[in-house]
């Protein structure tokens, strides 16, 4: 059946899955029938992380009223390649208020404390609000008129807010606990600062309905006893960053949580061992059903003593609480001098970048294959390790190599569909065949890095090709593109779907012949001879 065939009443749902910025960009102006229905839906929701500066201007400027009275979530992104997003949003929509449907509302990485504080001030009169998030973003250290008080009161004043995500980097080590109370708010994400355990009782009296917390905490000093207890929190997340924090802090901790039903955790520094873990959950949380534990420690010890030290720690994870009780199964494994224990679940990725010198799971179906399934990134230093004949890496979304590649890649290496960022070291014109053939394999690749030691070797990367690559970065080159290179460039089918481009260039000239040839280019990095850089949102 013809996509335009289907009923008004379908296309309109379907609608409400894509992206504005997509959904204006694909269908608008089609014909009259697209243009009536784009008016008629009422469930827009625009993420502009990925979207040029042409198309962000038209959106705003020939559909105001549309995202004014029909857009229930907006993210706006003022990274370093679109730093003018928010501020030329809020150029053509001077106030929040006029978005009168909007439920959710993300900022990233704004670093203007006015600007944040105003905001949240005009949050308030959006009656539909319930979501509002801030991430990456940071205050400028020399605004001497910083208030966090301010901005934290502010947000929990809103009274429809349901979810709230704070990510501001301050000079403040602590979060600072809001002098308001909300009553809306079910689930909160603190980062980067740290609470500690008086704090956490002091935000739930601020938060009476908390159902949901993740945050990061200091330390559980031992001469602070909880007197609260918070029966409507049932999820919690954590991450504890110090290395004081022992068993006895951690179950006088927990005695204040009697109704969780859902706990995640990261030490960092430490490891509580399963019996320990075990005496906590009968004896504090009843109504535990998942459970996630990400821990690590460095052992100063050398490989025996570490691994032996490895093997007693998941002994205490081997018995019927863990196994048949509730099936929550581990995975131990040394790296370096360090021991990790990590919950075996469906989103369990090894991260590390080297093979482990030893592992051992309580599952009893986790293989080796099943192990080197969950590696997603492999670094340039992979292959300075001895590399098991049998290792197969089907996984990897993540892929430094140095060149010349090594014999057996294509064995370790059986799926390369999965890669969606490659970093290339040691470039040189005498590997080029190695590298075409590896884009030709690589058909889904988003992010392509070219590092390059010599700047005197000659570059011919006209000759290669990739139809998905939309990212390339070319800052480690340690070579300076001419005119006449960069128009080549510009016209090889390697940089034909090129979105974002880091380059070093002799003239700064040569940019506007990837500004004139790249038609999808959105964000070009530029660096001259001198140093001196630029960066254009297109």
């Amino acid at each position: 059946m013809s996509f335009e065939l289907l009923p008004n009443e379908i296309l309109l749902d379907l609608f409400s899955y894509i992206n504005g910025v997509d959904l204006l960009h694909a269908f608008y102006d089609l014909n009259l029938r697209f243009n009536t229905l784009l008016y008629e839906h009422r469930k827009y929701w625009f993420d502009f992380s990925s979207a040029s500066k042409r198309t962000f201007e038209s959106i705003c400027q020939q559909h105001s009223s549309l995202v004014c009275q029909q857009t229930l979530a907006i993210e706006l992104n003022d990274t370093d390649e679109t730093r003018e997003q928010t501020h030329l949003f809020f150029s053509y929509i001077p106030t929040l208020p006029q978005l009168t449907c909007l439920r959710s509302l993300t900022i990233c990485e704004n670093h203007s404390y006015q600007f944040l504080l105003k905001l949240t001030r005009q949050c308030q009169y959006l009656s539909c609000l319930t979501t509002l998030k801030f991430l990456s973003c940071s205050l400028d250290d020399d605004d001497e008129d910083i208030d966090l008080q301010n901005l934290i009161d502010n947000i929990w004043k809103l009274s429809k807010l349901i979810e709230c995500h704070i990510d501001i980097d301050t000079n403040e080590e602590n979060f600072v606990i809001p002098r308001v109370i909300s009553t809306s708010i079910r689930s909160l994400t603190i980062f980067p600062s740290d609470l500690q355990i008086h704090e956490i009782e002091q935000l739930f009296q601020c938060t009476p309905r908390l159902k949901y917390l993740s945050t990061y905490i200091g330390c559980l000093t031992q001469s602070i006893q909880p007197v609260t207890t918070f029966p409507n929190l049932v999820q919690l997340k954590l991450c504890f960053i110090s290395s004081t924090i022992d068993f006895s802090s951690l179950n006088r901790f927990f005695s204040i949580m009697n109704n969780l039903r859902s706990l995640d955790v990261q030490l960092w520094s430490m490891m509580i061992n399963g019996c320990q873990w075990k005496q906590i959950i009968r004896k504090h949380l009843p109504e535990l059903r998942t459970f996630s534990i990400d821990m690590r420690i460095s052992t100063n010890e050398d490989f025996i003593h570490t691994q032996v030290m490895a093997t007693e720690l998941i002994k205490t994870f081997q018995n019927s609480f863990w196994i048949f009780e509730h099936q929550w199964f581990v995975r131990c494994y040394t790296l370096n001098r360090k021991i990790y224990l990590k919950s075996l679940t469906n989103r369990s990725d090894f991260i590390e970048a080297t093979i482990p010198d030893w592992y051992q799971s309580t599952y009893p179906y986790d293989t080796h294959e099943r192990f080197y399934n969950t590696m997603t990134f492999v670094s340039k230093t992979f292959f300075d390790q001895t590399v098991p004949l049998d290792i197969r890496l089907s996984n990897i979304h993540s892929l430094h190599i140095k060149l010349p590649i090594c014999d057996g890649f294509s064995t370790i290496f059986p799926n390369l569909d999965r890669i969606k960022s490659l970093t290339i070291s040691s470039y040189s014109e005498m590997y080029s065949f190695q590298v075409e053939n590896l884009l030709k394999q690589i058909s889904n690749l988003d992010r392509l890095k070219i590092c390059q030691e010599d700047p005197s070797l000659k570059l011919r990367l006209q000759n290669h090709t990739n139809t998905s690559v939309q990212h390339i970065d070319l800052y480690d080159c340690q070579h300076h593109f001419t005119n006449d290179e960069c128009l080549i460039l510009s016209r090889s089918s390697l940089f034909r779907h090129c979105q974002i481009l880091s380059i070093r260039v002799k003239d700064t000239y040569g940019s506007v012949h990837f500004i004139l040839n790249l038609f999808n280019i959105r964000i070009l990095n530029i660096q001259n001879q001198k140093g001196e850089s630029s960066t254009r949102w297109l």
